[in-house]
């Protein structure tokens, strides 16, 4: 599992149990130290590092816009935007963090779904453009003057030739197809 993908399976848990914490009646910086001590790093030690800026002065805010600043992450940085803002408004900020641990999990499966397509794309774009050879190659063991017409002939080449051009074009459109657009 890369650091990523850990990241952001610690991050859902970490919403998670701060979202439980907060319902039974804990405050947001016991939260966060428990989240501190219960969930290890990378996530652990980023909120271990949001109550030390707070112990010494510095702001919610400001601790949580460095934190996101620091990972890099995006579902980091909505968690630290959606926190300020709930911080400034109010209201229920358990089911804030239960909606986001939603949103950030149906975001990883998204992408582990968006993953596998394209994995499936690659492999049938690789089974479509080695198929016309393995025809051909099979055609001319069981019957090489089936085949001959198409490379000792003038029309034959010029098929093949055709061949070719079309199925480096199709190649050139699948990839085309399979392209991760950012």
């Amino acid at each position: 599992v890369d650091r990523t993908t850990l990241f952001e399976r610690q991050l859902v848990d970490a919403l998670e149990l701060c979202a439980r914490a907060l319902r039974s009646g804990h405050p947001l910086s016991g939260c966060f130290q428990l989240l501190s001590r219960e969930i290890p790093a990378p996530v652990g030690r980023i909120f271990a590092e949001i109550c030390q800026q707070q112990a010494m002065g510095a702001g919610l805010e400001e601790a949580l816009r460095r934190a996101a600043e620091l990972t890099q992450s995006a579902d980091m940085k909505l968690f630290s935007a959606a926190l300020a803002i709930h911080v400034r408004t109010g209201g229920n900020l358990a089911g804030v963090m239960e909606s986001l641990a939603l949103v950030i999990r149906e975001r990883m499966r998204q992408n582990r779904r968006f993953r596998m397509i394209t994995a499936q794309t690659q492999f049938s774009k690789r089974v479509l453009l080695t198929m016309p050879f393995l025809v051909l190659g099979a055609l001319f063991a069981v019957s090489p003057e089936y085949v001959r017409p198409l490379y000792s002939t003038e029309a034959g080449m010029a098929l093949l030739a055709l061949a070719g051009a079309l199925m480096l074009a199709g190649w050139f459109l699948m990839e085309k197809m399979a392209a991760v657009r950012a």
